[in-house]
């Protein structure tokens, strides 16, 4: 519940946000499909060029004809040294991989030492132990979209998560069948890297490693072979569900109103299906702004970031997707949530025939969940126990797909009395300077009334 509280919580720093949704549906028959097998080299050989600066003491001596003396100074000594690492893969085992490692760095400077180590690159990609990503979770860096994002913006994020490595890719690009990042900020890493290139596979081709800002080595990859496979079990049950685009609406607590308002909306994107249990989400918050992209940025490891994708396990961590509706039991964030019935459903005007299960989350949640025969969550419902009030209820808008960039989607409001007046944003700007002018005049009239 902890990392669904802070998607919440993020999608919430949002102020000032405009329904959105209503538009035509893009659909791309692309997502929900398998994650497919992914393609590893057993033998890799990098080079490694260490900086590192020694401190001398020189004594130095002056004389003159009649006098003589003795002194001392310090003096830094720039020294580069060339090292390899060799990285073999002994074994394969499902998703996780036996790689030795084999190193003539110093120790105390090395961001790898010698040994051998189990390494999963599907859920923990990127690691010093084997620095590679599949190549499918460098899609969204293919997105024009995206590009055109990190132009505007001048600094773009792309978080990735996995299930111990997290991992930021700032200002990412595609150009000729490589990756290109500007700064990578990685738990995995003692440090962070700078101008990193990943080719078209998803391994590293060369970067500068940098402590304290300050370069200490330079990375490139010199040779590769030996191609074999990690096995993939597919997750047939999550596919239907996950195979159009997805956008929700988050309903906060307003205590002006005491009830639940719309705070915030959610595109969501499952590109692929790693196991029964496993898929692989892409999300962004959205807001309609002046600036000329729908969504705004979150400070993630430090950087404005922008898209988010993480690997779900639906077993341990909250899901859009059940991979077994209709069955009398599901896990939902380590928690047993039990049927409690079957009911027709009406979500933001649209119905639904919902399996609905229940439980309690940490002790102090309620959390009701309406789940489609597809295994589609189309509304969560939270209350918060020790208050005795709803705290949160995030309902489904359709497959409908906003992108990042989009400035002029169509909006349409789903609550109050404009359920049926559909309209366009033609400038954000000036939008929100008629908001404001409108909400100052709407006081204005009501002092007058107060008054009277």
């Amino acid at each position: 519940m902890r990392a669904h509280a802070a998607l919440i919580l993020t999608l919430m720093a949002f102020g000032l946000l405009v329904a959105t949704a209503g538009s035509a549906g893009v659909h791309q028959p692309t997502y929900g499909k398998p994650l497919g097998s992914v393609v590893i080299f057993k033998h890799l050989t990098y080079n490694v060029t260490l900086i590192t600066t020694i401190t001398k003491t020189v004594h130095t001596s002056n004389s003159t004809n009649s006098t003589s003396s003795n002194s001392t100074t310090t003096v830094s000594e720039r020294v580069v040294s060339s090292y390899l690492v060799n990285y073999n893969v002994l074994a394969v085992n499902g998703t996780t991989i036996t790689v030795s490692v084999e190193t003539d760095m110093p120790k105390n400077a090395s961001f790898v030492n010698n040994g051998t180590y189990n390494v999963n690159p599907v859920y923990s990609p990127l690691t010093p132990q084997f620095p590679m990503v599949p190549p499918q979770y460098l899609a969204p860096v293919n997105w024009t979209n995206f590009t055109e994002l990190a132009s505007m913006t001048g600094q773009a994020g792309l978080l990735i998560s996995g299930r111990n490595v997290t991992m930021n890719l700032v200002n990412p690009s595609y150009m000729n069948s490589s990756y290109s990042v500007q700064t990578l900020v990685s738990t995995a890493w003692k440090s962070s890297l700078s101008d990193v290139i990943l080719n078209a596979d998803g391994y590293l081709i060369s970067a500068t490693y940098t402590v304290n800002r300050t370069t200490v080595a330079t990375i490139n990859l010199t040779s590769s072979s030996g191609q074999t496979q990690i096995a993939q079990g597919f997750g047939s049950p999550l596919l239907s569900a996950s195979s159009s685009p997805i956008l929700y609406a988050v309903k906060t607590f307003n205590p002006l109103s005491q009830s639940l308002r719309i705070s915030g909306y959610l595109q969501a994107l499952v590109p692929y299906v790693i196991n029964n249990h496993t898929y692989l989400l892409v999300y962004y918050p959205l807001q309609p702004s002046g600036q000329g992209y729908v969504s705004s940025p979150q400070l993630a490891l430090g950087y404005p970031t922008y898209v988010f994708e993480t690997l779900v396990n639906v077993t341990s961590s909250p899901s859009y997707i059940i991979p077994n509706p209709g069955s009398s039991e599901i896990t939902w964030s380590n928690t047993t949530m039990k049927l409690v019935g079957v009911e027709d459903v009406n979500v933001l005007g649209n119905q639904y025939t919902a399996f609905v299960y229940s439980g309690i989350v940490n002790g102090t949640q309620n959390v009701t969940l309406y789940v489609t025969k597809q295994g589609l969550v189309v509304k969560e419902y939270v209350v918060n126990l020790a208050k005795g009030l709803p705290a949160l209820e995030l309902d489904y808008l359709g497959p409908y797909l906003i992108q990042p960039t989009q400035t002029n989607p169509q909006v349409v409001m789903t609550e109050g009395p404009y359920t049926t007046l559909p309209f366009t944003v033609q400038n954000p700007k000036y939008f929100y300077v008629l908001t404001v002018v409108v909400s100052v005049v709407i006081v204005v009239i009501a002092v007058i009334v107060r008054l009277r």
